[in-house]
C-alpha cells in the first residue's frame, strides 16, 4: 500500500533536472505522481513502479510542480 500524506505546493516553473534525488513531483498537465531518482533525470511512476528517462525529449522541458509530502510504503 502507498500512501502520500500533505498538499501539493507549486513552486513556480520547475523541469525535472531542477529536482533533488528524492523528491516527489507531478507534471503540470497530469495528476500521475513520481520520485526523481538519483541517476541523472532519470524519474519512477510511484503508481506503477515504471522508470523513466527525463532527460528524453518529451519530459525535459516538461514543467513540474513539486509534492509537499511525506512517501510512507508498507507491506
Amino acid at each position: 500500500m502507498l500512501e502520500i500524506k500533505n498538499k501539493a505546493v507549486i513552486k513556480g516553473f520547475l523541469r525535472i533536472e531542477d529536482l533533488d534525488n528524492g523528491d516527489l513531483f507531478a507534471f503540470l498537465d497530469g495528476e500521475d505522481i513520481y520520485m526523481k531518482t538519483d541517476y541523472d533525470y532519470w524519474f519512477i511512476d510511484l503508481a506503477t513502479g515504471k522508470i523513466y528517462d527525463g532527460d528524453a525529449s518529451k519530459f525535459s522541458d516538461r514543467p513540474v510542480r513539486t509534492l509537499n509530502a511525506e512517501l510512507i510504503i508498507k507491506n
